[in-house]
């Protein structure tokens, strides 16, 4: 699915290899193995991770876990009726993930480490989706710069270590946008039904997946046309194919009816009861009628939007009572906890913005998206010579990724669910438009230094994300503790996030008479001395309260300047962000020894 004004223009958007031109082995097989040495990657990683972690925090996944134990039992064995009980066993959230771990269950044995490795599973689909969606924009590169970034992304890995409902979100909204771009304008009849396929299995998944496709989708219907050709239709009283319409609906009673009957006990304790049976026939009956009339993109689109309906109307219409816990928990209409959506705040608009970069990616990665964006869009600026000639030129992949992003930005901002995980199933697109941004400079050794930074910073922070290098340095008779500016704002949230171990020891500097006052009160001027002096009695503090102290961590930034004299009272090692960086740094630009004799 192309823009024909993108079509032989100089810039990225172009595919690279000429249609009908075969593309050398290697290119065929390079997607392949990047993918597949990534999943084994992070497959190894987290199973070692899992091995050595225990973060059942929070209420959701304890919740998702039962519910895979739950459903792994219902389905032994598979049978009609208990397809039916695991679809409307819950009330609040369709079953489709936690139901997927049950042949690893079933294989592997029943514990939550093994539940969570069904997420090797999902990244797979998401690796390869991502990759997909970036072939049919840019072809190769795209692709395989966009699954290499993607891959480490603090947050992608580390929901893929969770049984979360998002990562598994995540990729189905990527699968979903791939079969959308891949329909060609819904021409190709076998691909839409897939797209209709992916799209039911996604709202299946979780509630919140409409909110992710929905700007993708509005952006393939303009593009293709189908609004203006269904106005036609209807204008020309289009004419109704009897023959299809009788076996559509016949096809459809049977659907139905292989459905509800050996369920009918529990269809009448639901909502809607037998009024079920009805619906489920109508949206089979128009699913199979336009399968059944002649290929077309109107008729092809239609038949995939059936299709998704009557596979989520198995959950959404069976559970309808969802729509009063949506109004409550997402819109705040009756909320118990008293909490309303606060547009006259400039946090609100903000959340998401600031959990991307600070979460999701990091800083320094988010920064150097910032910036290459910015770049990118000056050159394709100066190249076009105007903003409507390079809107000219952006082709409807590109549209279809940002309606991914900004489409999903701007529901979840205007409800009052705001929670950093939610935002994950936008990480693919965010890798497709910094991959594409990276190949719109038209510097080729900037655009591989750039790359190869963004690499090296990733998989370094992925180590020090992962593992804990710092208690790993220590004896084993010592720890790692850790000294903030006010300990109260540092929760088991925050710790439990950044794989801090359960008990380390955290000291502040609260009880300072300068530091502290001079930094949270955003004052002109601070007493230098009294600073130092804050820092070092309260390093002091905690190496008295913690017998076992090893190191210090520098959690805040503003305590750097003083860690020489921290380290000189207490004779800890003292590690912060400014190590990490020299650290790093020194890698890039290993120091020179010409004075070494032959």
């Amino acid at each position: 699915m192309s823009s024909p004004a993108a079509e032989g223009s100089g810039s990225p958007g172009t595919p690279i290899a000429e249609p009908g031109r075969k593309e050398p082995w290697f290119l065929r097989l390079a997607p392949w193995l990047l993918i597949g040495g990534l999943v084994v990657f992070h497959a190894a990683n987290n199973w070692i991770w899992l091995s050595e972690n225990v973060t059942l925090t929070g209420w959701d996944k304890p919740r998702h876990l039962a519910h895979s134990l739950n459903y792994a039992r219902m389905l032994n064995p598979v049978t009609i009726q208990s397809l039916f009980e695991v679809m409307v066993s819950d009330p609040v959230r369709p079953p489709l993930f936690p139901s997927s771990a049950a042949p690893l269950y079933w294989l592997l044995g029943w514990s939550t480490d093994i539940a969570a490795m069904v997420n090797v599973v999902y990244m797979a689909i998401l690796l390869a989706a991502t990759y997909g969606i970036g072939w049919q924009w840019v072809r190769h590169r795209l692709g395989l710069v966009s699954i290499a970034l993607l891959a480490y992304f603090p947050m992608f890995y580390a929901m893929s270590r969770h049984f979360y409902l998002e990562f598994a979100l995540t990729a189905m909204v990527a699968l979903t946008v791939f079969l959308l771009l891949a329909t060609d304008s819904f021409q190709r009849r076998g691909i839409t039904l897939l797209f209709g396929l992916s799209l039911g299995l996604g709202l299946l998944t979780k509630r919140t997946f409409a909110v992710f496709v929905i700007g993708p989708v509005i952006i393939a219907i303009l593009a293709a046309g189908l609004l203006p050709a269904l106005w036609q239709r209807v204008q020309q009283r289009p004419r109704m194919h009897w023959k299809r319409a009788c076996l559509a609906i016949l096809g459809g009673l049977m659907l139905a009816a292989v459905w509800y009957l050996p369920n009918r006990e529990t269809v009448q304790t639901l909502i809607l009861g037998d009024a079920l049976f009805f619906i489920w026939w109508a949206l089979a009956a128009l699913a199979i009628y336009f399968v059944a009339l002649p290929s077309a993109p109107l008729s092809n689109a239609l038949s995939a939007f059936f299709l998704a309906a009557a596979l989520a109307s198995t959950w959404y219409l069976a559970r309808i009572e969802f729509v009063q816990r949506m109004a409550i928990y997402g819109y705040g209409v009756n909320d118990p906890r008293g909490r309303a959506l606060q547009l006259d705040r400039l946090t609100t608009y903000l959340y998401y913005v600031r959990k991307l970069g600070n979460e999701h990616l990091s800083f320094v990665l988010f920064g150097l998206l910032v910036a290459v964006l910015v770049v990118a869009v000056v050159v394709a600026l100066r190249r076009q010579g105007s903003a409507h000639r390079a809107l000219r030129q952006v082709r409807v992949e590109a549209w279809v990724v940002m309606a991914w992003i900004g489409g999903a930005y701007v529901l979840l901002t205007f409800s009052i669910y705001q929670e950093t995980r939610a935002f994950t199933p936008v990480l693919p697109a965010v890798a497709l438009i910094f991959g594409a941004a990276l190949l719109k400079l038209p510097w080729r050794r900037v655009r591989l230094g750039l790359f190869g930074l963004a690499m090296l910073f990733g998989i370094l922070q992925f180590f020090v994300l992962s593992y804990e290098s710092v208690n790993r340095l220590l004896p084993p008779t010592k720890r790692a503790g850790i000294l903030t500016i006010l300990a109260s704002a540092l929760t088991d949230e925050h710790l439990a996030k950044a794989n801090v171990p359960a008990g380390t020891p955290i000291g502040d500097t609260s009880q300072g008479r300068a530091f502290n006052q001079a930094i949270l009160g955003n004052e002109p001027e601070m007493d230098i001395g009294q600073a130092r002096a804050d820092n070092i009695e309260a390093a002091l503090a905690l190496q008295a309260a913690t017998p076992d102290l090893g190191a210090l961590v520098l959690e805040c930034t503003n305590m750097v300047p003083y860690a020489a004299d921290m380290a000189k009272a207490t004779g800890l090692p003292v590690y912060s962000i400014e190590t990490f960086v020299t650290w790093f740094q020194s890698g890039l630009s290993p120091r020179r020894f010409d004075n070494i004799s032959s």
